[in-house]
């Protein structure tokens, strides 16, 4: 950065202001470093040290933005991590269950079943098989995306933004009008020397210039001596008809009077005016296209861009447009956007300045095109080839498309995994059967993850481009896929803390107590049963802070729903011990057998009493309550039904653990229908589990 101190030129500050027409620039005027001086040398006495230029406060804001915890994480690895070592549990739990109940030869047979029923497959193929597909089609076509992660996040957009000069308008300038004199002699004479002359230069607007369309009857134009005018234009001596013909003076220079955004030059011959040409920039015409596309999605679009309100008028009918707004402004904006919530929230920078890197650091997602400033496409999470910006819809669609089918994948692998395996450990499947139906759930998945790409006919011809990025908006789900983060968690008053503390102790050593009567335990059962519910108490409220939100409903459900279903065990056995003449009580047959015979149940209606109010009074995060997600979707919905059938495949089991010891039997079957309960209680949140919302990924 600096000041000049000797010399003229037309300087180019596109970089930091946006403005796509270049500047007059003299002696006490301020450069920044990275703009481009392009008609002329200057000597400029620099004003800030190397790190405290424009473009370094820049980079400390991508770096900044850089730093920020990312809170992306892939859910199959969520899943495959916990895979394996339960199979192996369970493989081995049938194992030595049927062994017991049977024969080792069923216990191994059916064991072999878990083990073959089992398809990590399904799992580990749910997300590459969607991502490779969506990479490799959207890299055919121009748009190269740096990694998985980044089709989740355009997944997740709520709102374009978008840069003007260099994005929106496209790199070539526009012809607006040309005025000549009204004699067709004089005007071809006139073009041809402006289109001669021009082509001496490298300026951008002499490119435009040099390819203005021809006029009949115009001379051949020989030019020499050409000299460019430091921050005014260029000079040249043109000889018509041949090189030995009289030489005329060619000024091409700015008119100072442009206006609308616009840019005029004025061509004066000996003096006297010849042409006028008014260029503009021009609007990519893929851009219209793009911004209707993207409103079907139901996105918004907004342009941001350091031109001034004449020049950013030429977008305004592609959405809501700022004008002349400086790289840290974009970068600010960015920011309260995000952290305003609603409409652009998990906004998309476009943009290829070294203005816009700040910004696009700053967004969710964001795409450089491949022409713009190396740094912002260093910045970016994907880079546009070729300009086509109806390549960005096209990309968000099949990004939508591609998180729907991996979210469903990896529903239907622990959906298949869950039941097969609980159909292989209770003897219902043969191996052979269980090997079949792994194979099939892998092809399954791999079918419709290379359904992410829209289909074609075969009898029908390739789609071009544009069709295949319509069909891929027109198929694509509507709404935005990532889960909307929560505001932060309000602390719990320290009355909270202790109403939260005491239920849990009540429900957890409670449940305790009423199981060591149950068991008929002796001195030392009770003194290891009743410290370990306290600790399990001791645990669960420090551990609250830092457990997922559905954990709170499940604790509650644990706690005081365990509680209930001790109690009315203890009830339906007449407040009495469980262990009867050497065996435990009928209350923990199934319900069918129980319903037969006519006996009370109060277990489950115990469960159901004290632990559905637990699961919305006693919570730890007050303040992140959601009548429709908690109440309409989950439990009611789910949870409840998930509960009740968890606890009687727990009773199921229990009842044929009857080469136990009474009191072992009584314990174990109290284990089995806790955990059978807990596993129907987190069906509403595997979704939650495996793709849990930004702020709970970003403390990891």
């Amino acid at each position: 950065d600096g000041r000049i101190v000797e010399g003229m030129s037309l300087v180019r500050h596109t970089p930091f202001s946006g403005e796509w027409i270049s500047s007059p620039r003299g002696p006490g005027d301020m450069v920044w470093a990275g703009s481009a001086a392009e008609d002329g040398m200057l000597v400029v006495e620099a004003t800030a040290p190397g790190t405290d230029r424009k473009v370094d406060r820049l980079g400390a804001l991508i770096d900044a933005a850089r730093r920020a915890p990312n809170s992306l994480q892939r859910q199959a690895d969520r899943l495959v991590r916990w895979f394996l070592p339960v199979v192996l549990t369970l493989c081995a739990m049938t194992f030595a269950y049927w062994t017991i109940r049977a024969t080792w030869e069923e216990g191994l047979f059916n064991a072999l079943s878990v083990l073959l029923v089992a398809c990590p497959c399904a799992a580990g193929l749910a997300t590459p098989l969607a991502l490779w597909s969506v990479l490799g089609h959207l890299a055919e076509r121009g748009l190269i995306v740096r990694g998985g992660d980044v089709i989740e996040r355009l997944a997740g957009v709520d709102g374009v933004l978008f840069d003007k000069t260099g994005t929106l308008g496209d790199e070539a300038l526009s012809i607006q009008s040309v005025a000549t004199p009204e004699d067709e002699g004089k005007r071809a004479t006139a073009l041809a020397i402006l289109r001669a002359v021009e082509r001496h230069s490298n300026h951008p607007v002499a490119k435009s210039l040099a390819a203005l369309p021809g006029e009949a009857g115009g001379p051949e134009v020989h030019v020499s001596s050409v000299r460019t005018l430091p921050g005014r234009g260029i000079e040249a001596e043109a000889r018509l008809g041949s090189a030995d013909a009289v030489g005329h003076r060619v000024e091409i220079t700015r008119d100072g009077g442009a206006e609308g955004g616009a840019l005029r030059v004025t061509m004066t011959v000996d003096r006297a005016w010849a042409a006028t040409v008014t260029l503009v920039e021009r609007v990519r015409e893929s851009a219209e296209m793009a911004v209707a596309a993207l409103g079907e999605m139901a996105l918004a679009s907004k342009v941001m861009t350091g031109d001034a309100a004449a020049g950013a008028d030429r977008v305004a009918h592609l959405g809501e447009t700022t004008a002349g707004m400086t790289p840290e402004d974009k970068h600010r904006a960015v920011v309260e956007l995000r952290r305003g919530g609603g409409a652009f929230s998990h906004p998309l920078f476009v943009g290829d300045g070294l203005n816009d890197a700040a910004a696009m650091a700053a967004s969710h997602a964001s795409i450089a095109l491949a022409g713009g400033a190396e740094i912002a496409v260093d910045t970016a999470s994907a880079t546009l080839h070729g300009g086509d910006l109806m390549l960005i819809p096209h990309a968000i669609a099949l990004s939508r498309r591609a998180v729907a089918t991996i979210r469903g994948n990896l529903r239907w692998a622990v959906a298949y995994n869950a039941v097969g395996v609980l159909a292989a450990s209770g003897g219902y499947l043969h191996p052979v059967i269980a090997a079949t139906l792994m194979a099939a759930s892998s092809a399954i998945v791999g079918w419709r993850s290379f359904r992410v790409i829209p289909a074609v006919d075969e009898d029908s011809p390739a789609p071009t481009d544009l069709e295949a990025a319509w069909r891929a908006v027109r198929s694509a789900p509507r709404k935005p896929l990532a889960i909307e983060a929560a505001g932060p968690a309000r602390e719990p008053s320290a009355w909270h803390r202790r109403l939260f503390a005491g239920a849990h102790g009540v429900g957890f050593i409670g449940q305790g107590i009423v199981l060591a009567m149950l068991a008929s335990m002796g001195w030392g059962g009770w003194a290891v049963t009743i410290p370990a519910f306290a600790l399990v108490t001791v645990l669960t409220v420090r551990w609250a802070r830092r457990m997922p939100p559905f954990a709170d409903m499940i604790l509650g459900m644990m706690s005081l729903g365990g509680l209930g279903m001790n109690l009315g065990w203890w009830y339906d056995g007449g407040f009495a011990s469980a262990i009867v003449d050497g065996g435990v009580h009928s209350c923990c047959a199934t319900m069918l057998d129980a319903s037969v015979s006519g006996e009370s149940h109060w277990m489950y209606w115990g469960m159901l009493i004290l632990g559905v109010p637990a699961m919305y009074v006693l919570r730890w995060r007050i303040d992140r309550f959601s009548f429709r997600k908690w109440c309409c979707v989950g439990p009611i919905v789910m949870g409840i039904p998930g509960m009740v059938f968890g606890m009687w495949a727990g009773a199921v089991m229990a009842t044929r653990l009857t080469r136990l010891d009474p009191t072992m039997q009584v314990v174990a079957s109290y284990v089995l229908m806790m955990l059978g309960m807990s596993a129907g209680m987190l069906l509403p949140h595997l979704g939650e589990m495996l793709d849990p919302p930004p702020e709970e990924k970003e403390r990891g």
